[in-house]
């Protein structure tokens, strides 16, 4: 489940980035299709690509990664929140009554 909400958030947070960063590089927009295509493999055939370029199109694939990894940690921190109120609320339902396997083993 991790790995797909990361693939997920990748798929649209990095190529959007990648084309900021590279358009804001002074990247012709009609490079950018050879850009996405060649970004991880080899970013020296794509047209118009300088250094400049290239290291903005990489501190884009850092950000990429941190935000979707940052976008995980606070949704299994919510996850966790949430678990944690569950199991309050049951505890407090059952305060002074016999708990057994979550369940309020009431009279």
């Amino acid at each position: 489940m991790y790995v797909a909400i990361l693939t997920s958030k990748l798929k649209s947070k990095l190529p959007a980035g990648i084309e900021k960063a590279a358009l804001q590089a002074g990247l012709p927009s009609s490079s950018l299709p050879s850009l996405l295509e060649n970004f991880s493999t080899n970013i020296t055939v794509v047209p118009g690509i300088n250094p400049e370029i290239m290291e903005a199109v990489g501190t884009a694939v850092k950000q990429g990664y941190a935000d979707s990894f940052r976008y995980r940690l606070f949704h299994d921190c919510v996850d966790l929140r949430l678990t944690i109120f569950k199991l309050c609320l049951v505890c407090w339902t059952c305060t002074g009554r016999i708990l057994c396997h979550s369940r309020c083993l009431c009279p």
